[in-house]
């Protein structure tokens, strides 16, 4: 069910594009985005990357053109922004930096889901299934796995020190796994040797946990022992995910239908204090924080 609906989300961001064509000069006034969260919403009519205050306040409108712009992270120091774009027809990569957006990626491939680092100076991506790096600025594209048409990579997230990945794999529809890569292209240890599905995974600011959805559930990881908490045992019903701890590590943020469509919600590290932040009639997706 987590899985099927993960795909059924893709598919709808992929195809929701009003207008292909290139705009410029669409970018609001926002050239430190230090201490906020981004987040993709479409209560403009179509996806674009908006801002916000932890509580929910003060919602900045980053992009606003009349194409879908999806899958925003941004630099630990609110200074860049990743995300994907349909501007030109195909997606391609953008990073958005004092109050310009600028195209990094020049080709006709399928870029795909992507994070940029915490320093800000590498982005991960997936291509054709498989994770890519290269620099912010769109230089030395560098392949990190090498799979077959039988296996998907996707949510690949960056460690706060930007020396490890995380990542979700699916071979052959089964469930996925949360999988770690130890430096960018180094050794890969799968962390839950397919018991449930699970996606989404994010790293804490201390490298010792991640928080990722299991069967719907948000849950914490500890990398050490792969022990795992489940922070809404009773909440089965409903999707949650795109769960990511803020920069000092006591709240995360996440994505569920509880109230009937996407929003943003925060809770504290322990699953309590649950609070809706985005509450509006769009879909408000794929939260990530600035310190």
């Amino acid at each position: 069910m987590t899985r099927t609906f993960f795909y059924l989300l893709y598919i709808g961001l992929l195809f929701s594009c009003r207008d292909t064509s290139d705009t410029t000069g669409d970018d609001a006034i926002a050239s430190n985005l230090s201490g906020k969260l981004v987040f993709q919403s479409n209560r403009t009519g179509d996806f674009e990357v908006f801002a916000t205050n932890s509580s929910g306040t003060g919602i900045t409108n980053i992009t606003d053109n009349t194409s879908d712009d999806i899958y925003p992270s941004v630099s630990l120091n609110g200074k860049k922004v990743a995300y994907l774009s349909y501007r030109e027809g195909t997606p391609n990569i953008y990073i958005y930096q004092n109050n310009v957006s600028t195209k990094i990626t020049s080709d006709d491939s399928e870029y795909s889901v992507l994070q940029i680092s915490r320093k800000g100076d590498k982005a991960v991506f997936i291509r054709n299934h498989n994770l890519y790096v290269m620099t912010s600025s769109g230089t030395g594209i560098t392949q990190l796995t090498y799979n077959g048409v039988d296996t998907a990579n996707y949510s690949p997230t960056f460690s706060y020190d930007d020396a490890k990945l995380t990542f979700t794999r699916n071979i052959k529809g089964g469930n996925s796994d949360i999988l770690l890569m130890s430096g960018l292209g180094g050794p890969i240890q799968n962390l839950t040797d397919g018991i449930g599905d699970n996606l989404f995974p994010a790293f804490s600011p201390d490298g010792t946990q991640i928080v990722f959805t299991r069967n719907n559930h948000i849950s914490i990881l500890t990398i050490a022992t792969k022990a795992i908490v489940d922070l809404m045992p009773t909440d089965s019903l409903r999707f949650n995910g795109y769960p990511v701890f803020s920069p000092d590590g006591n709240t995360i943020a996440f994505v569920t239908n509880r109230t009937g469509n996407m929003e943003i919600f925060t809770m504290k590290k322990n699953g309590q204090a649950v609070t809706n932040i985005t509450e509006n009639d769009a879909m408000d997706t794929h939260p990530y924080w600035s310190e």
